[in-house]
């Protein structure tokens, strides 16, 4: 009873207070101890006192009483309205009076406070919420607006939510069309991002979630939407999804993106001609080799920006990686277009590059291609016009080479020749043939110069003019001049043992890409240790391009070699 919100107490036969809970206070602002020993007429408004007297007659008669409503004194004076019931115990020992429970009997003062209480609970609850707010009723009139979403939709704080109508709450969807509001998303499902654009022309995205607001019979009462801001992860997966199809020192394309748009050109119809321009910088290594990576970036970034003036709107500048661009020429109506556009390229590129106090003069050579958009996602486009990029290189750089078959099969060649060496270097068939050097003078020979060859299985011998060509430049040089120089050295050691006289020297061949390897001179060590080879008994022989091709790394290798002995040759002079 003591817990009870409403008042209990319990009067004597004479009206006296014997007993009141501590809810008294609460009613009638008094302490139980100040209640209790007083009788009931002293706080009964004396226009209630017969109805009063009567209802607890009724009571002691053992008759119902129905909302008796009278006015009690409160402690600052004032009179409380107080519903009454009540029950006759007067017989029991241990009560032995009337219990009587009393309540505030003004029902709309008191639903309207806690109405009002409600009210500002959820309003202030509503406000401190992350996400905006709008709900309507159930004609679609705009009741509530939470200051996050206001400042989201640009609406000042002193403008009152019922002046508002759902337009003032645009959201766009990524097609820039306008969507429905209450019908963005269905109830607690977030439909997909919206943008608001406030007044200010700021652009926040938005996920949306509604929920329809009902009674226990199902009636509509209206709807609530929530707005959660999600700009920043939107902004956070543009700009990954950026970073994946661009590259990050140009800003220009990459290769993904370049196959995403080759795979929607596939899909036009009817089919429309596409271009490629293969283009790759010549001399950039040396550059890069001499001048440090920073110079070289400085330089791809200038000639990145040269390439993207020179191609149409429309057209994709992609950068495929090290000094190598591709140009994706949309609507091209011919290849005689497509090597225009080349030229202006090629041109733009040939001009001098100033980076600080130097300045490089670079030229490029480009491959081009064509074919129909049906067939470019296959990537046959692309390797045709690295075919034909191949070729300009190949044929003395600075200029441009287009497409044809036989193009492609000048390269089947030389695939098939690399397969021949690879297969020969993995089989130990590669054989060492060696030609006499004799002294002009006195006709004895001298020395000898390694030759290498391919014994196929038939015992037949394959000439370097059939496999050399086809792996200059590529990793198979250097796994070619490793082999040949471990065979080379041991048949030097052979002849030592075998000539009765000073030993013939043995001139070993090697290619620039194998001068500059960061591994030659530990090979070269390990196989003089491995044969016993004495190095004054090897000549190492270089041609003219290839002192040239090495640079001043190549330098710094020869002086090692002939701080260990090794003689040093220079081959095919002028």
């Amino acid at each position: 009873v003591q817990g009870l919100r409403d008042t209990v107490i319990v009067l004597s036969p004479e009206l006296e207070i014997v007993w009141a809970n501590d809810a008294v206070g609460s009613l009638l602002g008094r302490t139980p101890t100040e209640a209790i020993g007083r009788s009931a007429a002293d706080f009964v408004h004396p226009d209630d006192l017969v109805t009063t007297v009567d209802a607890i007659s009724r009571i002691q008669q053992g008759l119902e009483i129905f909302r008796l409503t009278v006015r009690l004194l409160g402690a600052a004076g004032n009179w409380v309205p107080v519903e009454v019931t009540g029950v006759d115990h007067t017989l029991d020992p241990t009560l032995g009076g009337l219990v009587l429970s009393l309540r505030f009997a003004d029902h709309d003062s008191e639903l309207g406070t806690t109405i009002d209480r409600v009210e500002r609970m959820s309003q202030a609850i509503v406000s401190g919420l992350r996400d905006g707010i709008v709900a309507t009723d159930q004609f679609g009139a705009v009741t509530v607006v939470n200051s996050v979403a206001r400042q989201m939709f640009g609406i000042e704080a002193d403008v009152p939510a019922s002046s508002l109508t759902l337009a003032d709450f645009e959201l766009r969807d990524a097609d820039g069309r306008r969507r429905d509001l209450v019908g963005s998303a269905s109830n607690d499902q977030p439909a997909g991002e919206s943008c608001v654009v406030s007044p200010r022309g700021e652009i926040r995205y938005v996920t949306t979630t509604s929920r329809d607001v009902t009674n226990d019979a199902g009636e509509h009462l209206g709807s609530v939407v929530a707005f959660h801001d999600v700009t920043a992860e939107h902004l956070a997966r543009e700009e990954l999804r950026s970073q994946a199809l661009h590259d990050q020192l140009t800003g220009l394309a990459n290769r993904r993106q370049l196959d995403a748009r080759l795979g929607e050109l596939a899909l036009v119809a009817p089919p429309v001609q596409v271009g490629v321009c293969f283009i790759d910088l010549d001399g950039f290594k040396l550059v890069n080799d001499n001048h440090g990576h920073r110079t070289g970036d400085l330089l791809i970034g200038i000639a990145a920006r040269r390439l993207a003036r020179q191609l149409r709107q429309g057209d994709l500048l992609v950068r495929h990686g090290g000094d190598e661009f591709v140009a994706l020429l949309v609507g091209v109506t011919s290849i005689a277009t497509a090597e225009a556009i080349a030229e202006r390229c090629l041109a733009s590129l040939s001009e001098p590059y100033e980076i600080g106090e130097e300045r490089f003069d670079l030229t490029a050579s480009i491959g081009v291609a064509v074919a129909s958009s049906a067939d470019a996602h296959s990537g046959v486009l692309l390797q045709h016009a690295d075919i034909a990029l191949y070729a300009a290189k190949n044929q003395g750089r600075n200029r441009i080479e287009r497409f044809d078959e036989s193009l492609a099969e000048a390269v089947g060649a030389e695939q098939r020749q690399r397969q021949l060496l690879r297969e020969a270097l993995d089989q130990d068939r590669l054989v060492m043939h060696f030609q006499p050097l004799v002294d002009a003078a006195s006709g004895s020979t001298v020395g000898y110069e390694a030759l290498a060859r391919i014994r196929n299985d038939d015992g037949s011998v394959i000439g370097p003019a059939v496999f050399l060509d086809a792996i200059a430049n590529t990793g198979l040089m250097w796994e070619l001049d490793q082999a040949a120089f471990a065979l080379s050295c041991d048949a030097a050691v052979l002849l030592s043992r075998l000539s009765p006289g000073p030993a013939p020297f043995m001139a070993c061949n090697f290619s620039s890409i194998t001068l500059t390897h960061p591994h030659f001179l530990d090979v070269v060590d390990r196989v003089v240790a491995e044969t016993g080879v004495d190095t004054s008994q090897v000549c190492i022989e270089i041609t003219e391009s290839a002192a040239f091709d090495a640079g001043p790394a190549g330098v710094r290798i020869l002086g090692a070699l002939d701080e260990r002995g090794f003689r040093i040759a220079l081959d095919d002079f002028g």
